[in-house]
């Protein structure tokens, strides 16, 4: 099956009885159920993937040869009620591939390109997150009297937000300020000198250009090079070393 064709062909399920996911026994007799479904409703599902992790407990993936017939399918399983007078399933198309999907009908070269490809999304998606932290610590209204920043009301059960410098080590690290003139070869040049270098990723997009991840592959490495470049002046710029975030 063609990479670019998994998430059109490939259902995203949500609801499929998380509460008793404990087993491989019970996860088994799960797709078996959904199997029966799909053909009950005259649809020939290649494969069906449920998952029973922590994070994606209740979820299931539905892959068909073809996207008519995922559309087809998507139709007529959502809302199905899936236990009597009780939970009922609900169902969209996937918008990107499950790593199991990828890995079931893919090569290992597909699959590889999949998960750095999943990688620098989730990068992506955190590097705006932390610039939009960072604008609103800059926009936040200041008290007249004591010229600080106003502290917003917030719920006391919102966890506290860890400041970047005491973020705990890890082998990826987040680079910010970087100088105008320093292309992904420069800062190679500059992070392959700390042990267990893996690659330099550079955000070239919008806003967030100019930042960039560099991986190691322990913390061993990672923590030397923030050590010795975190608040290294280069040029006009003061470079900002962080480590990447969890989550």
């Amino acid at each position: 099956m063609d990479y670019n064709s998994l998430a059109a062909c490939t259902l995203y399920i949500k609801r499929v009885d998380p509460e008793r996911l404990n087993s491989d026994a019970q996860v088994q007799a799960l797709r078996e159920r959904l199997y029966l479904i799909a053909e009950e409703l005259e649809t020939h599902p290649v494969d069906i993937i449920v998952k029973r992790s922590l994070k994606r407990k209740g979820q299931a993936f539905i892959v068909y040869a073809d996207p008519s017939e995922a559309a087809t399918a998507k139709d007529l399983l959502d809302g199905f009620e899936f236990t009597p007078g009780g939970r009922t399933l609900v169902c969209e198309l996937a918008r990107t591939p499950s790593d199991a999907v990828v890995k079931r009908f893919c090569s290992e070269e597909q699959y590889n390109e999949h998960l750095k490809k999943r990688k620098y999304e989730k990068e992506r998606r955190q590097a705006a997150e932390d610039a939009e932290q960072q604008a609103q610590k800059r926009a936040a209204p200041e008290d007249a009297t004591s010229g600080q920043p106003l502290k917003a009301h917030k719920p006391a059960v919102k966890q506290a937000v860890v400041p970047d410098e005491y973020l705990p080590p890890n082998n990826v690290l987040f680079v910010r300020e970087i100088p105008d003139e320093y292309d992904e070869d420069a800062l190679v040049a500059m992070f392959s000198r700390y042990a267990g270098f893996k690659e330099v990723r550079m955000i070239n997009a919008g806003r967030f250009a100019g930042n960039a991840f560099v991986e190691y592959d322990g913390n061993d490495g990672a923590i030397s090079a923030r050590e010795a470049l975190n608040g290294r002046t280069v040029g006009a710029k003061t470079m900002k070393v962080t480590y990447q975030k969890a989550g």
